[in-house]
């Protein structure tokens, strides 16, 4: 055997203790969207000298995933002249979008791996500088952390209709949000019957029989893990200039805490309002928003960021559970419908169906306090 250079030199690095990093010794926690856990071996594979080793990096679908601990792996090793060993990678994501990358704050990341991470939800040590959540695939934290900005989107395909209702969704996230634009323009839910406002974020309040009944959310944000109802007026309300039907609605916040609790739960009478993260299978006692987003019909799946009503133990609850408001929800002739159209004329009755008289939106006001039929729906002048 003929004893060159480069053999002393690879025998030398062999029993070196400075570079024995062996790829089989390296593991990184994985997290699955129910909240299990698991270490996963990085397996290798060698070319055909030995001289590179690739480490493969592949979370499949997890919901977080902890990397830290592989950072050494993630870097070329050269002595002299020589690449002695090329310690290379190949990284695939999570095929779960909302997945979370935890690094901790002195985590050694090479420009490649870095590149690697671009555009993902990486949490550096307890700080996130920007985190975007995914409608329709599940979310899990296993820590608390803080988000620079934080934003989560939902398709509002059906709107609001006046006078019939409808298009509700239900949305329940792991933040509280301060704010909601469409299209790069902010949107403002209305807090009260007389806001002046653009759509409707409804919050759980009990339940009246198989009703589950829901009022206004006069709060300044949605508040994390809580779950509400949200819609959005259709071109019913005044014209298509104030419609938001067919629209995406990015629910945003800057500076958030995420927390590692699980969504909220929110309980009153016979009935409890349930939200989700990461979505559920198999429920009892379940019922979901239909498609038409009229009423909660019996099932036994809900998608992620999404809320169902449950009946609780021994009550009596029919095949479905229908909508209701609390009584001051009725008086919505303000909002959308006046600030889009006030040259829209309305007819007013009493509640004996004697017309009072034909106004303009902007004047719905000046009515005296009592209860009127306008448009054929109830409303309630305060």
């Amino acid at each position: 055997m003929k004893i060159t250079r480069r053999t002393i030199l690879m025998l030398i690095l062999l029993c070196s203790s400075a570079v024995t990093i062996t790829a089989q010794d390296n593991k990184f926690v994985k997290w699955n969207s129910d909240g299990t856990s698991e270490t996963v071996n990085v397996p290798y594979e060698k070319d055909q000298t030995g001289d590179e080793i690739t480490n493969i990096i592949n979370v499949g679908d997890a919901a977080a995933v902890d990397l830290s601990t592989i950072a050494d792996i993630m870097k070329t090793t050269t002595i002299g002249e020589w690449i002695v060993r090329t310690l290379t990678y190949t990284f695939v994501a999570s095929t779960n979008p909302n997945c979370l990358y935890f690094v901790d704050d002195d985590t050694d990341i090479s420009g490649e791996m870095a590149k690697s991470l671009e555009g993902l939800n990486v949490v550096k040590g307890t700080r996130a500088s920007d985190i975007v959540l995914v409608d329709g695939f599940p979310f899990f934290t296993p820590r608390d952390f803080t988000a620079d900005h934080i934003s989560y989107e939902r398709y509002f395909g059906k709107g609001n209709k006046r006078g019939v209702g409808g298009g509700w969704q239900s949305v329940v996230l792991p933040f509280g949000v301060q704010k909601v634009s469409v299209d790069g323009n902010e949107k403002k839910w209305f807090s009260n019957a007389n806001d002046d406002a653009d759509f409707w974020v409804f919050k759980f309040v009990g339940n009246d029989g198989n009703t589950a009944k829901f009022g206004y959310n006069s709060e300044g944000k949605m508040v994390a893990a809580t779950p509400y109802i949200v819609a959005v007026p259709d071109g019913s309300w005044a014209g298509s200039e104030c419609s938001l039907e067919g629209k995406t609605l990015v629910f945003g916040a800057e500076n958030a805490a995420v927390s590692k609790e699980s969504a909220g739960v929110v309980e009153s009478g016979s009935l409890r309002f349930v939200g989700s993260f990461s979505g559920a299978n198999g429920l009892t006692n379940a019922y979901v928003l239909n498609d038409e987003g009229t009423f909660f019909a019996a099932n036994t799946t809900v998608n992620p960021f999404n809320a169902y009503v449950q009946k609780n133990n021994n009550s009596s609850v029919g095949a479905r559970v229908n909508i209701g408001f609390t009584d001051d929800v009725v008086t919505d002739i303000k909002g959308v419908n006046m600030k889009a159209s006030s040259n829209a004329a309305y007819d007013a009755y009493d509640l004996q169906g004697r017309r009072i008289e034909s106004l303009k939106a902007n004047a719905l006001g000046s009515l005296s306090k009592g209860v009127y039929i306008i448009n054929g729906k109830k409303v309630v002048i305060k």
